[in-house]
């Protein structure tokens, strides 16, 4: 067979070097590019972050004045009593309740508005106009229905409405006011101007912001405070979709910059933004270095190229070569070399492995015919179980006319032992078979001592067709008599039972011998027998079928073996 490969290695080495030394310097320049790109806009975040604190940090301050304020209003005794009067309230009573409210303005009344509304026959008062909205102050519906649910708390409600003044109204203040029974008799409510929210916004924003919003937690846009079309909606500005409300931070989309952070708790975020545009101008002339450092690099990575591949592919094409020769049968083929590379240990490797497979060929004769040996002597060895039957046979016919019923009945049941037991090529028999052996054996002890063991056999007729392994029920049957009832004074019992549960042949051997100590239990190794089942169920089940043995000084031994049903000889 000849060597024609489709593309030589030589190609492929030079293909391959060539575009190592040109995609890295590429990839470096777009990730350079990409990157200097990148910081510019972490720069703009980094910048949004620090300046939307303090103007957050003044809006809420904003609003936790006056939620002060709204609770301290609603504590105020002449408040209080002026709604639970009875009566029209006095002049002097009115001028009073009047000079508390706006005294507490303190020369915001162009900021803010503050109203009394009565659930009482008390007219309702205010620092300006009574909205309208807020009648009638039933407690049923909006602001008063919010406050009603915290009637110990100064709620925010966030309603947007234009008041009598044309003032813009996005958020407001609310108090239950109470009587000595706890009784609900009216509201104190402080309407926010959204001007003053946009004045405050503006003394710290040092115009690095265009725009800002307020949202609440569910991403429900309050307030735009320089765009009112936006109040009270959900999708007119997409990007609040994207960031995360519960911490602070800033990200560029779409060349805008916003930045935000929760106030009140994470009640309310304030979200600001501003069009930015990207410093490209260093761009450009970053794409030409970089394409001089590509170029540059090919030209480089050619040259050392050329060189590699030729020092690479010669001596693998002359490796190709030998391992064609020796694909054809010639085992002389080696390869001479002098480097002390990894090539040169390729080669070493190729010359060693065409020296031992040669010596594998010799081996390979020598085996065969130590097989054929082998199966002469195994073929042999299958005579000898004929030759102890036939013994057998002449010691039960000896006996027979002897009159030796005894030696009869021992000469018989060994029979039937040894060919349960060694006269089969299966790996497997079935529980039926299995128990006449064990049979067999309990006979030859009812020989021994007559009378002293009681066998008791219950197995349930689905498992009897269950094959099991060869010897592994009889070497538990023998270990019960020799160290359990044979080491007792007195007669004693054996129980054999089998049943199928879940999948599995359970069989159990229980004896009321003299038992050992718990102590001893896991040491099944110093048992031969044991130990041999345990290991056998092991390897041909897994771990969990190991045997379990339940024992105790007087008190007998219980060992449960437990397999996979199967019905079948297995093939392998």
């Amino acid at each position: 067979m000849t060597f024609h490969p489709r593309r030589s290695l030589r190609t492929k080495l030079l293909i391959a070097f060539i575009a190592i030394g040109i995609v890295p310097p590429l990839l470096l320049a777009t990730f350079f590019t990409g990157f200097s790109i990148e910081y510019v806009r972490r720069v703009y975040a980094e910048r949004a972050v620090l300046r939307v604190v303090p103007v957050s940090a003044d809006l809420e301050a904003m609003f936790l004045r006056y939620r002060s304020l709204t609770y301290k209003l609603a504590q105020e005794t002449i408040i209080v009593n002026l709604l639970m009067a009875s009566q029209e309230p006095e002049r002097d009573t009115l001028h009073k309740v009047y000079q508390l409210l706006y005294r507490s303005l303190s020369g915001d009344i162009d900021r803010a508005s503050i109203h009394i509304a009565s659930r009482t026959r008390t007219p309702s008062l205010s620092t300006h106009r009574f909205p309208t909205v807020y009648q009638p102050a039933d407690g049923r519906e909006g602001i008063y229905r919010t406050a009603n649910e915290s009637p110990t708390r100064t709620i925010l409600h966030s309603d947007s409405y234009v008041n009598e003044k044309g003032e813009i109204v996005n958020f407001s203040l609310a108090q239950t006011i109470r009587d000595q029974d706890n009784r609900i008799v009216g509201y104190v409510i402080i309407d926010l101007f959204k001007s003053s929210l946009a004045e405050t916004f503006s003394q710290r924003n040092d115009q690095f912001f265009t725009d800002v919003v307020i949202t609440d937690n569910t991403s429900f846009l309050v307030a735009d405070l320089f765009r009112p079309e936006n109040d009270g909606t959900f999708s007119n500005l997409p990007y609040l979709a994207s960031i995360d409300r519960l911490k602070r931070d800033a990200v560029v989309i779409d060349d805008t910059v916003i930045g935000w952070t929760p106030i009140l708790d994470g009640a309310l975020t304030v979200v600001c933004s501003s069009p930015t545009e990207l410093s490209l101008a260093g761009i450009g002339q970053l794409v030409v270095i970089a394409g001089w450092i590509v170029l540059g690099a090919a030209v480089v990575a050619g040259v050392v190229a050329i060189w590699i591949t030729r020092d690479i592919s010669r001596p693998i094409r002359a490796l190709a070569i030998a391992m064609e020769r020796v694909e054809s049968g010639d085992l002389s083929s080696v390869v001479e070399t002098r480097r002390a590379d990894e090539i040169g240990v390729l080669f070493r490797g190729f010359n060693r492995m065409v020296t031992e497979t040669r010596e594998l060929l010799a081996k390979t004769v020598e085996e065969h015919e130590a097989l054929r040996i082998a199966e002469i002597k195994s073929l042999q060895a299958q005579i000898n179980p004929h030759f102890l039957y036939n013994t057998l046979g002449t010691i039960k016919s000896i006996a027979k006319l002897r009159a030796i019923p005894e030696i009869v009945t021992i000469a018989t049941e060994l029979g039937r032992l040894l060919r349960g037991s060694i006269d089969s090529n299966e790996r497997s028999a079935t529980l039926a078979d299995s128990i006449a052996v064990v049979r067999s054996f309990a006979a030859i002890q009812d020989l021994r001592h007559p009378g002293m063991y009681h066998v008791s056999i219950d197995i349930e007729d689905n498992g009897l067709n269950c094959r099991i392994p060869r010897l592994i029920l009889q070497p538990i049957v023998e270990n019960a008599f020799v160290h359990g009832l044979e080491q007792q004074v007195g007669p004693g019992s054996l129980s054999i039972t089998g049943m199928v549960r879940a999948g599995e042949l359970v069989l159990t051997v229980a004896d009321d011998g003299v038992g050992f100590n718990p102590t001893d239990l896991n040491d099944i190794g110093t048992h031969v027998g044991l130990a041999n089942v345990d290991r056998r169920l092991r390897l041909l089940y897994g771990e969990k079928y190991a045997v379990e043995i339940k024992s105790a000084p007087g008190d007998g031994c219980t060992v449960i073996l437990r397999m996979p049903v199967q019905t079948e000889e297995p093939t392998a």
